[in-house]
């Protein structure tokens, strides 16, 4: 036990970094954890996911999950992953702060090119916006993902919006 009573947290024999004052033990019933997300971050399958409180440009906030978060802005490949950070972005209180629209690591340099995800990953998984995504915009063409509908968006990468980090 280390000073002033506190316990140093383990889950299935992997040492957590905070220690805490109360411990509990239990039964591993799952393999041990190889990772963790920061306090703050939500967990869905292997990634962490965080969600900003602020709004940033798209290349801001690219920038930001680089250097801060070791991440690139989120890439999604189901429908479940959506789901999923659709709840949390609502009980996080995101949504009431920074509209409904947030940044996602799609991109796509020019109406003649693919769009991509920030973090290299295929775009297999697609869901547009009826009318979207726009060909006819010469330049800045980044991926906004509207909580409310689910869909994405083609959007001006200057413009203000909350954001997703994803990183491992």
């Amino acid at each position: 036990t280390p000073a002033n009573n506190t316990f140093l947290l383990f889950y299935c024999g992997k040492q957590l970094p905070s220690p805490i004052r109360h411990a509990f033990f239990s039964e591993c019933l799952f393999p041990p954890l190889d990772f963790y997300c920061d306090h703050g971050d939500v967990l869905y399958g292997s990634f962490c996911y965080f969600f900003g409180s602020w709004t940033a440009s798209w290349r801001d906030a690219e920038d930001y999950c680089f250097n801060v978060w070791k991440g690139h802005l989120a890439s999604f490949h189901s429908i479940e992953e959506v789901n999923f950070l659709k709840g949390d972005g609502e009980r996080s209180g995101t949504v009431s702060v920074n509209g409904i629209s947030l940044w996602t690591g799609g991109y796509s340099l020019n109406a003649e090119e693919k769009w991509k995800w920030s973090d290299g990953s295929k775009m297999e998984y697609i869901r547009w916006s009826t009318g979207e995504p726009e060909d006819d915009k010469p330049v800045q063409r980044c991926l906004s993902w509207n909580l409310h509908s689910h869909r994405w968006k083609e959007d001006n990468c200057g413009s203000d919006r909350g954001f997703i980090c994803k990183m491992r």
